[in-house]
């Protein structure tokens, strides 16, 4: 799901893009005519992104109201605060990594807001009915993501093995996830899995490891970029559509499965997502 053209985005850089668009999408102005330009309104600008950067809350309003008046619904339904102080407090590990609290909610508001296609419906609504989704042979599809985390089905199986704080929910965990009060909990343990993830990554990498922090932890909640022979590229919408329908677009790229270096991480959409929807729900 794109965004709905908003004007105002949390954390949007306002400076930055209006001198790229200056400079990117008006070439046929004489180039000393456009530092002249931004000369004179460089410092109006950076005020008011500096005050954009202080109001997260009316910057994302009109973002979220165009998202509202398409679904009939607000997006902060599947977000619950509540399970997301449970969950902070249930993961110490994220307070002691300085990962701050709502980046659990900005997770699931993001993929509520991005993370959805036309077969998530109806994988919800199989496992309302059955506990999970299955395929057309009755074999359960672990890879089905579910619920407003769009969790995979075998990370949700895994973690509620892997941490006793999900132990409550171990007789149905899918079905667990489906609810915007439990939902929190599982993201707060993937978070605290990737961060052994990235542990381990940096006991083996000494040379060059990747700092532990929001940014990296976003990217590996979903990886979405491609290298080959050197050169990075972001997985678009195109891609993922033909990964559904089992057509080979790739040709020779592969996912980066770390963000291992500055092109990855300045690639990623799924990071400025995540953090902009991180900011929207500081507390």
């Amino acid at each position: 799901m794109a965004f709905q053209n908003p004007k105002l985005r949390p954390g949007q850089d306002i400076a930055s893009e209006l001198k790229e668009w200056l400079w990117n999408d008006m070439p046929n102005l004489p180039r000393d005519a456009v530092n002249g330009a931004w000369s004179v309104t460089e410092e109006v600008v950076k005020g008011l992104n500096a005050w954009m950067q202080t109001k997260p809350d009316l910057t994302y309003m009109e973002y979220l109201t165009g998202i509202e008046k398409e679904r009939g619904r607000s997006p902060w339904n599947d977000v619950s605060f509540e399970g997301t102080d449970r969950a902070y407090a249930a993961f110490p590990e994220l307070s002691t990594n300085k990962i701050p609290k709502g980046m659990i909610s900005g997770i699931i508001l993001n993929e509520v807001l991005h993370g959805g296609d036309p077969f998530d419906p109806g994988e919800d609504l199989s496992v309302r009915m059955f506990g999970t989704v299955r395929d057309w042979q009755g074999v359960e599809n672990d890879t089905a993501s579910v619920g407003p985390a769009q969790m995979q089905i075998r990370n949700i199986r895994y973690l509620v093995e892997a941490y006793p704080q999900l132990s409550q929910f171990k007789n149905d965990p899918v079905r667990a996830v489906l609810d915007p009060e439990n939902t929190p909990m599982f993201v707060a343990a993937y978070l605290c899995d990737k961060i052994k993830v990235l542990e381990t990554y940096n006991q083996a990498n000494k040379d060059k490891p990747i700092p532990v922090c929001s940014a990296t932890l976003a990217y590996l909640y979903n990886p979405d970029v491609m290298s080959a022979k050197g050169d990075c590229r972001r997985i678009d919408e195109a891609d993922k559509l033909a990964t559904k329908l089992h057509i080979d677009t790739r040709k020779g790229w592969q996912t980066e499965s770390y963000p291992r270096n500055d092109e990855i991480v300045l690639r990623s959409k799924t990071i400025k997502d995540i953090l902009s929807a991180t900011r929207a729900c500081f507390q």
